[in-house]
């Protein structure tokens, strides 16, 4: 089988990607520093709609979409670069929502996968866990992740991890907000943090080791460790039925892993330093983000039918479109 599927490219000027999500129906949502602009693409790289006065989002501000959010109305969550204040904005640029919760700027911050919590954690490791329908506080503790944190709500939103330095990812109930796992053994710093679709299983990507981990939620087992990657494992993410993880690397390379062997599938070289991989929601497109040559991150969707029939590692032919509004 040589099935690689095609290739699409978005590069922006004069500011870069700053945060990318798929909404449900999986179209692309791209906001672009450093106006406030944010656009709406399909997976053919046709621009849908776009807004020119959205957040503002500086080069290094933590922006997220909600989940749930549709081409008619979406919502970002905003924690601005060296400050500890977390917002709620429209894609119009309207404030819905603010917290000034937290005594020390942000690190992280995230979504469950209802749009219903939002949680964000400080480098020293405060953490914090709101209702966005009413802006209340329903959790609050302190996790030890030695700076640095990173954040990922499991998909029924009963449990946080949290990873940092220190090389320990916990896992938190939310609703009693107590910790009920430490997972030690990671060989580097923890970067990037995923559970899987059925929330079983939980992934862990790292720095200094090169590595993914992962394990299991209830027993807090290691299953495996997935090697391959020469440089560090910043991002991970799971596909939508559970069979796929794709990891990316500093080493510019993603790598698809069968989650049942634990296996290799396949590598696809990409031309930069990966920050980010993220499944759509049908599974069959791979967003890919990376900084390239000009320092820009570029964002690129790879397009296949199914990811374990791919055998072929060249690079998929790919068409470069420019988004007009970033």
């Amino acid at each position: 089988v040589r099935l690689v599927g095609s290739e699409m490219c978005i590069r922006d000027s004069p500011g870069h990607v700053s945060m990318f999500e798929f909404l449900k129906d999986g179209q692309l949502v791209v906001a672009g520093s450093h106006h406030g602009e944010i656009q709406i693409f399909d997976t053919a790289g046709r621009t849908i709609t776009e807004w020119t006065q959205g957040p503002n989002i500086e080069s290094r501000s933590r922006l997220r979409l909600r989940p749930g959010s549709t081409r008619e109305k979406l919502e970002f969550a905003r924690a601005a670069r060296g400050e500890g204040d977390l917002e709620l904005w429209s894609a119009s640029g309207e404030q819905i929502a603010s917290w000034s919760n937290f005594q020390e700027p942000l690190s992280e911050l995230t979504f469950s996968s209802d749009g219903k919590l939002l949680a964000a954690i400080t480098a020293s490791g405060e953490v914090k866990i709101f209702s966005v329908k009413d802006q209340r506080e329903i959790a609050s503790f302190k996790a030890d992740v030695g700076g640095s944190g990173c954040l990922a709500f499991s998909p029924q939103s009963r449990w946080l991890a949290c990873g940092g330095t220190n090389r320990i990812v916990s896992v938190w109930d939310i609703e009693n907000g107590e910790q009920t796992l430490k997972l030690d053994g990671h060989n580097g710093t923890i970067a990037a943090i995923a559970f899987s679709p059925d929330g079983g299983v939980l992934a862990a990507g790292t720095l200094q080791g090169n590595q993914a981990f992962l394990w299991d939620v209830h027993s807090g087992r290691q299953i495996a460790r997935l090697h391959g990657h020469f440089q560090h494992v910043g991002s991970i993410d799971f596909s939508p039925d559970g069979r796929t993880i794709a990891t990316g690397g500093g080493d510019r390379k993603v790598k698809l892993w069968n989650t049942d062997t634990h296996q290799q599938i396949t590598t696809l070289p990409i031309d930069g330093i990966i920050s980010r991989v993220k499944f759509s929601p049908d599974g069959r497109t791979l967003a890919v983000q990376y900084r390239g040559n000009n320092r820009r991150r570029v964002l690129r969707l790879i397009h296949a039918a199914t990811w374990q029939e791919i055998e072929e590692t060249k690079s998929p032919p790919s068409v470069e479109i420019r988004a007009s509004a970033l």
